[in-house]
């Protein structure tokens, strides 16, 4: 049985999906099976993931109809062997090291959740992620709502934390929604990091997302939407009692920043005030949740900063993150 399972959903990448593959099979932790699950793409992919699979038989390969990458993933992890699960972006590509750096932080610490550091390659520039310091007073999915990089890649969980969660009827932001889920599962002094680069984002190439969102009719009203209104899913799930609202929140900055990005693309008359009907409605009823009073008052007050002006949440965090990294470089010093 291999201990780590690398899940890449495929479609529409025939160009970089050899460059991610390669970079899977340079890994120097050798370990592993990798499930390329095949979302009915439409180009030369399917042949490239059987050519691969001929070659190394490590690798996997999933033929199946088109539903988006949330349920490729889902897929992938249905069919997956291994004790721990890494997921990849097929147009992006890791570290040879990567496999090996996430698997040694997690023997050393016994971790749920592995995060490691990222190179982003923009059209114009190219920089690097690393983390924040993951502060030992907060519960995960308030480390993942309000500091870390929210999205599935980069990182190394443990399979188990994929027992019981829901995929939402969404194309966009449904694997961040998937990712709250899991890291709400995640007890204190299970989430760990590394500051090692082990992923590559390539934001040059005209990803997943940003074709889904071209896609998308114009309506008159999001709310007209299926992809929108479909996102109307976050309301059952918070009047469901038994839910964990830090979860919640997640979602919902995670259904606002979708509905924004749709905006950019719609000649509709979509005005913004539309959005904070759905947004502020359940967003102020988190104000008074008990789930946020063990919270340290340094993050419980993100909730209502951001109820009042999302952009003036956003610079809180990014001046959190700002100190963290000056006392983690005066903690280094004074060694």
């Amino acid at each position: 049985m291999p201990i780590v399972s690398i899940i890449v959903p495929v479609y529409k990448v025939e160009k970089y999906l050899p460059r991610c593959l390669n970079s899977i099979l340079a890994q120097t932790f050798a370990d592993f099976e990798c499930i390329l699950v095949d979302d009915d793409s439409p180009d030369n992919c399917p042949a490239i993931c059987d050519e691969y699979a001929s070659r190394d038989n490590r690798i996997v390969v999933i033929h199946r109809d088109n539903k988006g990458v949330a349920v490729a993933r889902d897929t992938g992890l249905k069919k997956a062997r291994g004790e721990f699960i890494c997921f990849v972006d097929s147009d992006d590509w890791i570290e040879p090291r990567a496999l090996e750096l996430l698997h040694k932080k997690q023997q050393e610490t016994n971790a749920d959740i592995v995060l490691g550091s990222m190179k982003n390659i923009f059209l114009w520039k190219t920089d690097t992620y690393i983390n924040p310091e993951i502060p030992s007073d907060i519960p995960p999915i308030v480390y993942f709502l309000f500091y870390g990089f929210k999205g599935p890649v980069a990182k190394l969980f443990r399979k188990s934390l994929f027992q019981n969660y829901i995929i939402p009827d969404t194309h966009v932001g449904e694997d961040l929604i998937v990712n709250a889920q899991v890291f709400s599962m995640v007890k204190l002094g299970k989430l760990q990091k590394i500051d090692e680069i082990v992923y590559v984002y390539d934001r040059r190439t005209d990803g997943v997302i940003n074709n889904t969102i071209k896609s998308m009719k114009n309506y008159d009203s999001y709310l007209e939407d299926p992809n929108i209104k479909s996102r109307l899913w976050v309301k059952q799930y918070f009047d469901a009692p038994e839910q964990n609202k830090l979860v919640i929140i997640a979602c919902l900055y995670i259904v606002y920043e979708a509905i924004i990005q749709y905006m950019k693309f719609c000649r509709g008359n979509i005005k913004k005030n539309e959005t904070s009907l759905f947004y502020k409605e359940y967003h102020k009823k988190l104000l008074n949740d008990k789930c946020l009073k063990n919270i340290p008052i340094r993050d419980r007050i993100i909730v209502p900063i951001f109820y009042f002006s999302m952009p003036l949440g956003k610079a809180y965090i990014k001046i959190l993150n700002f100190l963290y990294r000056v006392k983690r470089l005066l903690g280094n010093k004074n060694r």
